[in-house]
């Protein structure tokens, strides 16, 4: 039974990485960063979340072991296309059928009706509902990987040994798969309630309850967030391979809603709380309690309804992660963690015993140590990973160079995680002080990735977020100088992007300067007045020298930059710097007030995303 358990842990692990891939692919490929309707990007996204519905109907005319194996190969086939595919429409597809297969390969564990029962006498080291162990196991590994590769993904990683180490998991994979072929199927068919809650789990652990690079972005120093986080990923395997740990079935089916409202309150800047990352491990625990006590053996269901099941669970996380992320683009009229909330209603209702529960459940001392064990490996490892800012550099004399830039959750116009190029763009220009916009610390939309992070550690900066759109969306400054105050300041929602500013006070020795990173997001071609005026009014607080940098939205002459320059702030000249394959607009400015003397400034050509770095020097006096 331990080759079943991994080999639908390295299922959902392929699973978890081909989406990582595919979602922000639909955005940034497909969807063109917007310009596609959402109607046309939400019916392309969703035609390829029904392949667990096809799945079942053909399961319903073959043999089930067919549709299992077809998943694995296209599985493994999207996988080994994305080794040699360079962004652009190849990665899209590519990705796109490694996201189907997965689809296919877990409806295809439905059909067959794998699940141990308990009157299974192969005496594994983790006794209990194998596939709900298997898909926990599958998510801790992703959370592991993500955290020791830095929120960086395999796939996003270059060079030979990197290629190797992700041929050696799709190797791992198909040796799996080839071994569990032919088991026997363990007696005691598995409840439908069971399968439908696969899909709304992975969802839940990707969005919230396993996104170790959400939990770092909080108030919570990051090295103990993630590190929680991380641990609690490893120890759900326990839970789930043992749910009665929990009491009784209605503890994990109640308190995992409860955890997920406890994710959702902020501080007055919009960061999480400090008990954010907290809520967040408890309901990687409670989740797996949720699947632990859902895949005990039950009553029978024909195969076609486990399979419809499956696919209808996958189908419906898929809508709901698509809602959940496109209210940061239109109105759905209702707040969007509702839709998070819906799916973790939906795992606790499959969970609740609304029958009698007569299994027993066992495991091996051994299997009960080990895993607190690696937990709290894995969590040492995690804190670890995350690294402490530089120390300031020296802070004398009055010039420095600031960047400001706009750099699409990360990825390139090729629709390529692109960090690495973001901050060597930067690097060249030696900066002092960097902006950046539309930064993400976690969505799982664009891949879970820190940004932020990513870039800062690659220019040895500190680093300040302020949220915007949510919790980890938003505007950051970096620099090398030392930070004396920090403020963030929601501005007025005027489309359904939330906007915010970020002011920075940094010190150049006797002399501090005032920088304020900001994204204005105007409600389609309105000039964004209401955050222009609410930003001028931050900056008449802020003293005699302030920088203010950022996409604005707004061209030359719109009122909303004349808004700004009531507050005292000047532009010494605009230049085009979007798309950044054939700057024509001109939307990212430098804004100064006359205490600072703003010169050289330059549009760095790149293509590391839509947008292209502004550089100046800034003399303050």
């Amino acid at each position: 039974m331990t080759r079943r358990i991994l080999a639908t842990a390295l299922g959902v692990l392929l699973l978890l990485d081909a989406l990582r891939v595919f979602l922000p692919s639909l955005i940034t490929i497909f969807g063109d960063a917007g310009s596609t309707s959402p109607a046309l990007l939400g019916g392309f996204a969703l035609a390829w979340f029904a392949a667990g519905l096809v799945a079942a109907v053909v399961g319903r005319y073959t043999y089930s072991g067919v549709v299992r194996a077809a998943g694995a190969a296209a599985l493994l086939a999207g996988h080994l296309a994305l080794l040699f595919t360079d962004g652009g429409q190849p990665q899209l597809y590519a990705a796109a059928v490694a996201v189907a297969g997965g689809y296919w390969y877990i409806t295809g564990d439905a059909l067959s009706g794998a699940r141990l029962a308990a009157t299974d006498r192969t005496q594994p080291r983790l006794v209990g509902a194998w596939h709900a162990v298997g898909v926990t196991a599958g998510l801790a590994a992703g959370t592991v990987l993500d955290t020791l590769l830095s929120t960086e993904d395999l796939i996003w990683r270059h060079g030979a040994g990197w290629m190797l180490l992700r041929i050696a998991l799709l190797v791992a994979f198909a040796i799996a798969v080839l071994a569990t072929a032919a088991l026997h199927v363990p007696a005691g068919a598995p409840a439908r309630r069971y399968w439908s809650a696969v899909g709304p789990a992975i969802l839940l652990y990707g969005v919230l309850t396993g996104a170790a690079a959400r939990a770092g972005a909080g108030t919570m120093p990051a090295p103990l967030a993630v590190a929680l986080v991380t641990g609690a990923g490893v120890l759900a395997v326990l839970v789930a391979a043992r749910p009665r740990l929990t009491g009784t079935a209605w503890v994990p089916a109640v308190a995992l809603p409860l955890l997920v409202l406890a994710t959702f309150p902020t501080t007055d800047g919009g960061q999480a709380t400090w008990y954010g990352p907290v809520a967040q491990a408890l309901g990687a625990l409670a989740l797996a309690g949720c699947l632990g006590w859902a895949g005990l053996p039950g009553s029978g269901a024909g195969s076609i309804w486990r399979g419809l099941a499956a696919g209808g669970g996958l189908f419906g996380a898929g809508a709901l992660l698509f809602g959940y992320y496109a209210a940061y683009d239109a109105s759905i009229g209702i707040p969007n963690g509702i839709l998070l909330l819906i799916a973790a209603l939906w795992i606790g209702a499959t969970a609740a015993p609304w029958r009698p529960i007569r299994a027993t459940v066992r495991q091996r001392p051994a299997t009960i140590v080990a895993i607190p064990v690696l937990a709290v490996l894995a969590g040492l490892a995690g804190a670890f990973v995350v690294t402490a800012p530089p120390a300031a550099a020296d802070a004398s004399g009055n010039r420095l160079r600031l960047v400001t830039y706009n750099i699409r959750m990360g990825f390139d116009l090729r629709g390529r995680f692109a960090v690495a190029d973001v901050a060597a763009a930067l690097a060249a220009q030696h900066p002092d002080v960097v902006l950046l916009n539309e930064v993400d610390r976690g969505w799982f939309l664009n891949g879970g990735h820190d940004d932020l992070v990513a870039v800062a550690r690659r220019l040895h900066m500190a680093y300040e977020f302020g949220p915007a759109a949510d919790q980890v969306w938003g505007d950051a400054v970096l620099t090398r100088l030392p930070i004396r105050q920090v403020r963030r300041v929601a501005l007025p929602a005027e489309g359904p992007t939330g906007a915010g500013a970020l002011a920075v006070t940094v010190s150049l020795g006797d002399t501090d300067l005032a920088v304020v990173a900001t994204h204005f997001q105007p409600a389609g071609d309105t000039p964004p007045q209401s955050q222009a005026r609410a930003a001028a009014k931050l900056v008449r607080t802020l003293g005699p020298r302030v920088v203010l940098a950022g996409d604005l939205n707004a061209q030359p002459g719109s009122p909303a930059l004349a808004t700004l320059e009531s507050a005292g702030l000047s532009e010494q000249r605009s230049v085009p710097s979007y798309p950044s394959n054939h700057p024509i607009k001109h939307i990212d400015h430098v804004y100064a007030t006359n205490a600072v003397t703003v010169s050289d400034l330059v549009a760095v050509r790149t293509t590391a995303s839509d947008h292209v770095p502004v550089a100046v020097e800034l003399e303050v006096r």
